[in-house]
């Protein structure tokens, strides 16, 4: 049997200001579909408890238990002592990964990464890759389109983009040499891997002569605040949309619906990006922009970080969601993540609703 614990020392004082008060039950989205106590944020924090006190070791149930966290961090927001679980149930993926005991689809997210550059193991040509490099142009404005927009939801980059130039906003892009932000191996316990990823992606930035770096991934946005803010300008585009449109006095086209805004925890609760999307929408005529009964830092999980590794969990989560809109009688959600988009759209297909989905750069060019 393994046992762990050491590395938790630093967190011994934190993990001791938890009262049991049991608050985060009520806003922990996995207790509120599961019910189970140890998949909740309190009872996470009682097994690294145990851990760090040599009463369990890193068996295969508590690592499933650390692997089925969102780090969604509404439980932060909820907690009177402050204590920051997500931060701890990283540290000891980091210590299940030093040890090799990742699950089975924790490492396939590794060795797509290692191989190909992305999590999706999307193959890409080494010597093309080279090439482009060659041929890439200096910028001051880049657009990092993120490894879900060049991959999985294309159409969220190319109306980003038709969008930009729509308004003459001078940018560039890797042009499919982007390597992932590196937030997926972070969130998997790899840091090590993350952090070179961030140093090859800091020396390309610096290469094109990049001030300012936007993308319309949340994840990526997150990523990259956390890693270049000091370096480099980070936007969302949302932001950068919000600005152009309001310093150049743009008008969007009346287009009326009801909508609902879906708040990805990566941009809103955990990236203070909560009124530009609100801004955008609300400028459009005719339009009539709802809010779920929680939002800004109250909102809640779409299941998004557990659509690969938990499907069934993440289908309970976004089926939560999904009915709430549903309650609503609106006819489209807005999200500005595409981890969100991708798990609502195909959700809502299973549950055969009349609800579209759309990133906002997606619903904005019908009114741009």
């Amino acid at each position: 049997m393994t046992t762990s614990g050491e590395h938790l020392k630093v967190f011994e004082d934190e993990l001791l200001k938890c009262n049991k008060c049991g608050n985060c039950r009520d806003i922990c989205p996995v207790f509120g579909v599961t019910n189970e106590e140890t998949m909740g944020t309190r009872g996470r924090l009682r097994l690294i408890k145990a851990l760090l006190y040599h009463e369990i070791d890193l068996s295969p149930i508590f690592i499933d238990r650390m692997s089925s966290c969102l780090n969604c961090k509404a439980c932060l927001i909820s907690c009177p002592g402050g204590v920051d679980v997500s931060k701890m149930v990283i540290s000891v993926k980091e210590e299940i990964a030093k040890k090799n005991l990742l699950p089975l689809f924790y490492q396939k997210i590794r060795e797509n990464i290692l191989k190909t550059g992305n999590p999706f193991g999307q193959e890409r040509n080494e010597e093309e890759l080279e090439n482009k490099k060659k041929k890439l142009k200096k910028s001051e404005n880049l657009y990092f389109v993120g490894c879900y927009n060049s991959y999985l939801s294309k159409e969220i980059s190319k109306n980003t983009q038709k969008i930009l130039k729509t308004w003459g906003y001078n940018f560039v892009t890797l042009e499919g040499i982007e390597n992932c932000c590196g937030q997926p191996l972070k969130y998997i316990g790899e840091t090590e891997l993350a952090q070179q990823l961030v140093s090859k992606n800091k020396d390309l930035f610096q290469h094109l002569e990049a001030k300012t770096i936007f993308t319309s991934c949340a994840k990526c946005f997150y990523s990259l605040k956390e890693n270049f803010s000091k370096d480099f300008k980070i936007f969302h585009t949302s932001q950068l949309f919000y600005q152009l449109f309001s310093q150049n006095n743009f008008k969007f086209k009346p287009y009326s619906t009801k909508v609902i805004y879906f708040e990805g925890c990566h941009l809103g609760r955990q990236g203070e990006v909560f009124e530009e999307p609100r801004f955008l929408l609300k400028a459009v005529p005719e339009l009539n922009l709802l809010e779920f009964d929680l939002h800004h830092r109250e909102s809640r999980c779409c299941g998004g970080p557990l659509r690969e590794s938990y499907p069934k969990l993440a289908q309970d989560l976004a089926t939560k969601r999904i009915k709430e809109a549903a309650e609503n009688k609106v006819k489209k959600i807005i999200t500005c993540c595409p981890a969100c988009f991708k798990t609502l759209k195909e959700n809502i297909e299973r549950m055969a609703l009349e609800i579209e989905v759309l990133d906002l750069s997606s619903f904005l060019m019908k009114v741009v």
